[in-house]
């Protein structure tokens, strides 16, 4: 029989029965190899002595503690969540400022760009680039309030409306 299998059937031993109680084959391995004995040895020892460790105990006041901690966790997190449904959280003004100049250059940029294509000039790459800053201009304008309104502000100099 290998070492390494009666290892296996050493610690089950422990394991099932508490004491290492070996069947005749095992126990003929362990009287023939010391390395096996050694093993078995040392897992019995081991075993008890972490059977006689002291098991701590909880402090007093640990339930009372995690509660209150959970509970103001979920008060928080209920405020956070009215405060973002009532929509109390609000965007800063000079936010709004940019969002107006980016509409108005856009605006400007696009009217230019359908008065030369009215008027039958070619199409030229810098047209085609203006054309795409004003697409990704108007698609910023659509979504930065509603990527913008989970942020907070509390800075005094920023001014909400």
């Amino acid at each position: 029989m290998k070492c390494k299998h009666v290892e296996k059937k050493i610690i089950d031993s422990f394991e099932k029965m508490g004491r290492g109680s070996f069947n005749r084959e095992i126990k003929e391995h362990i009287e023939q190899c010391n390395q096996c004995a050694e093993f078995a040895e040392n897992y019995r020892r081991i075993k008890h002595n972490v059977g006689c460790l002291r098991h701590p105990a909880p402090a007093e006041n640990l339930v009372e503690n995690t509660l209150s901690l959970c509970h103001s966790e979920l008060v928080s997190a209920k405020n956070l969540a009215s405060a973002a449904q009532t929509g109390q959280t609000k965007t800063p003004l000079f936010i709004w400022f940019l969002f107006g100049a980016l509409i108005v250059s856009t605006i400007l940029w696009a009217v230019q760009i359908f008065s030369d294509y009215a008027q039958g000039q070619p199409v030229s790459n810098n047209v085609v680039w203006a054309l795409i800053i004003c697409v990704q201009n108007l698609m910023m304008l659509f979504l930065s309030p509603i990527l913008l309104r989970p942020l907070k502000f509390d800075s005094p100099k920023l001014n909400m409306i």
